[in-house]
């Protein structure tokens, strides 16, 4: 799978953030501390902002996120025949 490197544009971050709280997949989590007291959810759930996600706890900061978020939404801007964002990648996502 492929990777998208922040910056984000409004339409993916939406996507991303309703993804985090959809609540069908796990979400991205911080990979600070997590399990320490300050991670009031219990695993630091991440939240996509332009500039990649960021976790609302301690900071944590990460700037890439899987190519097929690009693709949730049939609510967003289509750019091209298929509806959706034609994706600005780089191989190896690496989810596992």
């Amino acid at each position: 799978m492929d990777t998208i490197y922040a910056p984000w544009g409004p339409d993916l971050v939406a996507r991303l953030n309703a993804y985090q709280q959809s609540g069908e997949f796990h979400p991205y989590t911080c990979g600070g501390k997590r399990k320490d007291a300050n991670h009031l959810d219990g695993e630091g759930i991440l939240v996509a902002t332009p500039d990649g996600w960021v976790c609302p706890y301690c900071g944590y900061r990460q700037s890439w996120c899987c190519s097929f978020h690009r693709a949730l939404s049939p609510d967003s801007s289509p750019t091209d025949e298929r509806g959706y964002e034609p994706p600005i990648v780089r191989s190896g996502c690496d989810v596992t």
